[in-house]
């Protein structure tokens, strides 16, 4: 949360920087994204749900709860709203899960790379030059991640691909969420083949390579901040 609202600061400083030309975008006239108390029902009860099912039943692990979780809460919520729940199960069915077609096969291709290369690493004897996962390496696994979206290939399949090198090392899952997310996160909005960026191509006519240059000067300032992060968060943790 403080590495989002610090990117948030960032984006203002750079808009409000901003000078006149044809790279400018008309930041005065834009007039924002809607955002509004319905749409942030849902993932707040899933967060607070899956945070108190976690405490009442450790032994289950956070995708089990989420799996069963997000299902039952949107139909819960569907069957307390005025549409019917079958009218919405069947909308969904029928138009935004085959339009999330590209998404759903992109996250299945990198299960099944990551889980390929953990089991070729675990058939060669799972053996790594690195003695454990704390800092630098944290630092190296962002930086390279975040280098490899600007190539073109997706953060999902760079997350896919560390985790699977790193499993053996057994490294700490708070610090190496923090490298996940924040690689997500900066890597997709500079990457040029990310989501985000071809649905702004497809939809707007922008080349996604411009937008890469667009926010080149972003990245590296979010990386900056994202390096002390991981640096300050493997001292709180007492990681080396």
């Amino acid at each position: 949360m403080p590495l989002a609202l610090l990117a948030m600061v960032v984006t203002f400083w750079q808009l409000s920087r901003q000078q006149g030309g044809e790279e400018a975008a008309p930041v005065d006239a834009f007039a924002g994204y809607p955002l509004h108390v319905g749409g942030l029902l849902l993932p707040v009860l899933l967060a607070a749900a899956v945070l108190l099912l976690h405490r009442w039943w450790p032994e289950l692990s956070i995708l089990a709860v989420i799996t069963l979780l997000a299902p039952t809460l949107s139909i819960l919520i569907l069957a307390g709203s005025r549409r019917s729940p079958l009218t919405g199960l069947g909308q969904l069915a029928t138009g935004r899960l085959p339009q999330m077609g590209n998404e759903l096969a992109l996250f299945l291709a990198a299960g099944v790379l990551g889980y390929g290369l953990e089991t070729l690493l675990a058939t060669w004897g799972g053996t790594l030059p690195l003695q454990g996962f704390g800092a630098m390496e944290a630092s190296l696994t962002y930086l390279a991640t975040v280098l490899l979206s600007l190539l073109g290939i997706h953060p999902i399949i760079c997350i896919a691909l560390a985790g699977s090198i790193l499993a053996p090392i057994d490294p700490d899952h708070t610090l190496l969420a923090l490298v996940f997310l924040s690689s997500w996160a900066v890597g997709t909005s500079t990457g040029p083949l990310s989501g985000i960026n071809l649905a702004f191509q497809g939809r707007y006519g922008i080349d996604s390579f411009r937008i890469m240059r667009w926010n080149l000067s972003y990245l590296g300032l979010m990386s900056v901040l994202v390096v002390l992060a991981i640096w300050t968060l493997a001292a709180r943790l007492g990681l080396d």
